[in-house]
């Protein structure tokens, strides 16, 4: 994770979020990356990144898309939104529901000329503002870095195709005593985008808690990524009653399949207590489903408190 702080160094210290700084190179703190699992491969694009998601994403007032263009013709593209906390200070994230961006070049582009074309999107950045920004792949990660932007370490956890049946031995005793009781009580079936949007905005309402991206945006991802064959929605019902005690919605591309948006129903008055275990029995379920289009070799992302929950 990236994230610029040009304004004050003690920004990191006031946000739940971590900061870096960009600095003059011979100041910049170099902090190693772990990569663990699959990385993707940068020459097959994430969904976050894909035609389709940006076009929703970018539905957002305060986008703003930065271009290199050569001979008339736009060569390369950065997207990113920009705001303000409560501060009033400048900030930039990630397009709405995106986990990782990056910049946007043709593939056909050699590794030169795509150094050449990212370095001046980078230096086109408003300086200004402090950057929070996930990149998707290591060779944008080292331009960052070479451009004076400084790292930070973000926990994440894949699991690769061959591990996955190993997956539930490793689950602590409580977490699958949770998941065989919820097996007992609860069915694992699918809903619309809808529904889930709505489920989503009700256990958010009872939370007094907002969404930190307009929900509509997440709706029509979530739409026509079933639509693409790339999301699908697990719900964990209760067998006696019906009511959806969790839900879980997935996105993936050609190398992994990502731990998206998840909701957990709050009680409310006249209504059951939720089971103990509803999205371990979901998110179990997705290890065992063959999808349409997702290769043997994808491997599952899990990003914990994702969507980043920021009260209004």
């Amino acid at each position: 994770m990236f994230v610029s702080n040009r304004n004050n160094t003690l920004l990191a210290n006031a946000i739940m979020r971590v900061a870096i700084g960009r600095r003059k190179l011979s100041k910049m703190l170099f902090v190693s990356r772990d990569i663990s699992g699959i990385p993707l491969n940068i020459s097959k694009s994430s969904v976050y990144m894909q035609r389709w998601f940006t076009d929703i994403a970018e539905q957002n007032d305060d986008t703003r898309k930065i271009v290199v263009t050569e001979d008339g013709k736009v060569t390369g593209s950065l997207i990113i939104v920009l705001g303000r906390n409560s501060l009033g200070m400048k900030q930039a994230y990630n397009l709405p529901w995106a986990r990782v961006c990056g910049p946007n070049i043709p593939e056909d582009i050699c590794k030169t000329k795509k150094t050449e074309i990212t370095r001046q999107l980078i230096r086109q950045l408003p300086t200004d503002v402090s950057y929070f920004l996930t990149l998707s792949n290591e060779f944008d990660y080292r331009l960052f870095l070479s451009e004076g932007f400084q790292p930070a370490l973000e926990e994440n956890y894949t699991v690769a195709p061959d591990r996955s049946p190993l997956l539930h031995t490793s689950f602590s005793k409580m977490t699958r005593r949770h998941i065989r009781q919820a097996q007992e009580h609860l069915i694992v079936s699918t809903t619309t985008p809808q529904a889930f949007i709505q489920t989503y905005a009700a256990d958010l309402f009872r939370r007094r808690r907002k969404s930190y991206a307009p929900l509509t945006i997440a709706h029509d991802i979530l739409k026509e990524g079933v639509r693409r064959g790339q999301a699908r929605i697990f719900t964990a019902n209760r067998r006696d009653t019906g009511e959806i005690d969790a839900a879980v919605a997935c996105l993936w591309d050609d190398t992994n399949y990502y731990y998206w948006m998840t909701t957990r129903r709050v009680p409310a008055d006249g209504q059951t207590r939720p089971h103990q275990g509803p999205s371990n029995c979901s998110c179990g379920r997705q290890f065992k489903t063959p999808l349409p289009g997702v290769s043997p070799s994808t491997s599952m992302e899990f990003r914990p408190s994702f969507p980043p929950r920021r009260t209004a």
